[in-house]
């Protein structure tokens, strides 16, 4: 049991690692020759156990069951998912924003999981320029096409070019 337990924690180690270095990956010619290196790394940690390849020994420290240490990382863990599902929530918002013509507006998203454990969107707040209420609408069409939910519009500004009006109001929608 001890081997499975130090095989597991390898391979998540290994994915973790991985996953990072993935993202660390710049962009270039380079960039499927390095993936395809990351790929065969995490085959290789999977499959060398299995051939009775590399024994890895963990202090017993490490494989104990302390709940109160799994706990604190699947909060880790999941603070890291939602944050990580709120920047892509928000950059999709983004792109429906510019799409529409609206710069500089600020998007705020709220997300939670659940008792089963499901990331779920509770609300989407995006304040926009006065001047741009009118695409409020069409931006909520595809928002709600998209994450099947409205969002709530809040209003900044006056509207006008060089006046610093920072009042806020919420749209009808």
């Amino acid at each position: 049991m001890t081997e499975v337990k130090s095989w597991l924690f390898s391979v998540c180690a290994a994915a973790i690692a991985a996953g990072v270095f993935k993202m660390l990956i710049p962009g270039g010619s380079n960039r499927r020759l390095l993936q395809m290196l990351t790929g065969v790394f995490m085959l290789s940690v999977i499959v060398t156990p299995l051939l009775g390849g590399v024994k890895v020994d963990l202090p017993p420290a490490v494989l104990q069951d302390d709940s109160s240490a799994l706990s604190s990382l699947e909060e880790t863990i999941r603070d890291r998912l939602l944050d990580t599902a709120e920047a892509a929530v928000a950059n999709k918002i983004s792109t429906i924003l510019l799409d529409q013509g609206i710069k500089n507006a600020k998007i705020i998203i709220k997300m939670d999981t659940g008792a089963d454990k499901r990331i779920s969107i509770k609300q989407i707040h995006i304040y926009i320029n006065r001047e741009d209420a009118v695409k409020s609408q069409s931006v909520n069409d595809e928002i709600k096409q998209e994450f099947n939910m409205n969002a709530e519009f809040y209003l900044t500004g006056s509207g006008k070019p060089g006046v610093k009006n920072q009042t806020e109001e919420k749209t009808n929608e």
